[in-house]
């Protein structure tokens, strides 16, 4: 019996050997202008709008969840959306948080850097009490960086490994729902 597999090994056990994310991928780097890890690449080739993770915390590509799709997104880019939704009405009396928003408005984007950590977003937990979780853009280039999770408006160290912490985890909560019952029939009957 083999034990400690990767996520991607164990992909390739249940017969996900094509990686039909590549294009895709390359795209999402293209247009967002930043390296991936090569961890999330081989896993990611092999998950892409795959239902096996329709219900997981990490998002894999273009499936939709009610009325938006989860494709992994730069932080800056989800302030630069909430900035330009409020572009034209601001609150008279805004919280903390449209404060900081809006400090970040009248702001160049070169100098957001200054005031926030840039990260890829990469999924979200929040019946975990997490939030959003995610790669810091200067990690990027690692083969297997730590993930992040944004709690408030800090970021804190979540995992030691993205497939460490991520993949694992959404395999482990995917193949539980399924393949437990599965597994327990055939243990079942292999014992009579």
């Amino acid at each position: 019996m083999i034990y400690d597999l990767s996520a991607v090994a164990i992909l390739h056990k249940l017969g996900y050997d094509q990686p039909t994310g590549r294009k895709w991928l390359e795209t999402l780097k293209q247009d967002k202008k930043i390296d991936m890890p090569k961890s999330y690449m081989e896993f990611m080739e092999l998950m892409v709008d795959c239902p096996l993770l329709g219900t997981s915390n990490l998002w894999v590509g273009k499936m939709e969840h009610k009325a938006s799709a989860c494709i992994p997104r730069t932080f800056y880019d989800q302030l630069q959306e909430m900035i330009d939704d409020r572009k034209d009405r601001w609150s008279k009396r805004p919280g903390k948080y449209e404060r900081a928003l809006y400090h970040l408005f009248q702001l160049p984007a070169e100098e957001w850097p200054q005031e926030a950590d840039n990260y890829l977003v990469i999924g979200s937990d929040y019946v975990g009490g997490v939030g959003e979780f995610g790669i810091r853009i200067e990690d990027l280039q690692k083969d297997d960086p730590p993930v992040y999770c944004l709690k408030g408006q800090t970021l804190i160290q979540n995992k030691p490994s993205i497939s460490e912490g991520c993949f694992s985890a959404s395999l482990e909560k995917a193949l539980f729902c399924g393949l437990f019952r599965i597994l327990s029939f055939s243990i079942f009957c292999t014992d009579f």
